[in-house]
């Protein structure tokens, strides 16, 4: 039996696909670009704006955990992010408005818009209150009933969504504290006008009505 000394030449084919490991990726979201920047609306810490704190070095895992977590299979999540429920909170500790009861046409008539509210008749309070402040332009209720007014915009803008009432409350508000700057609903007013302004996505907005500490 004779063999053939010569080499053998295998003809390259660069078509063929050899086996190898398939690799199964589950993704419930697009992956995002890490090399852009991204803008994201919420309240961060300006102290450590990329949360390094959280993060663990390596000199800080021990070996055998390294070991272990090979045993273990990771499913990546995405970024939970939650909105800030401090608007929540003002909303569940609205202010308690009191007129306290005197014999006067000017006071029934400031008792009658503080019952409207506390009934929610809103579009009946706006018009009465029309001929109130015509009637009493100085009123001595002036200051109960500038905060009332505000706070009938924004519950209108909860109801109805409409972002012209949340700008409406807004400027009323900004009224009420011009008006009465000695007033104790000034700081909270300050808040709730920021905080809805960023539940709404405005974040613009919201940074300009935050007051520095």
């Amino acid at each position: 039996m004779e063999t053939d000394t010569e080499t053998a030449h295998v003809k390259s084919d660069h078509n063929r696909k050899p086996a190898t490991t398939d690799v199964i990726v589950i993704k419930n979201e697009p992956e995002e670009d890490l090399s852009q920047e991204r803008f994201h609306g919420g309240i961060f810490d300006g102290a450590d704006t990329d949360y390094s704190r959280f993060m663990i070095k390596d000199y800080e895992i021990k070996d055998e955990s390294i070991i272990s977590s090979k045993q273990n299979v990771y499913v990546d999540f995405p970024i939970l992010r939650l909105k800030p429920d401090e608007i929540q909170i003002l909303e569940a500790r609205m202010p308690a408005y009191t007129i306290a009861p005197k014999e006067t046409d000017e006071n029934k008539e400031a008792r009658l818009l503080l019952t409207l509210v506390e009934k929610k008749r809103y579009n009946v309070f706006l018009k009465t209150m029309e001929f109130f402040n015509q009637k009493y332009p100085k009123s001595e209720y002036r200051d109960v009933i500038d905060f009332m007014l505000a706070d009938v915009y924004y519950r209108s803008w909860r109801q109805s969504g409409t972002p012209s009432d949340l700008d409406m409350a807004v400027v009323k508000y900004q009224e009420a504290i011009r008006n009465n700057p000695k007033s104790p609903l000034n700081d909270r007013s300050s808040l709730f006008m920021a905080y809805a302004k960023l539940e709404r996505g405005d974040q613009l907005g919201a940074l300009q009505l935050f007051k520095p500490t």
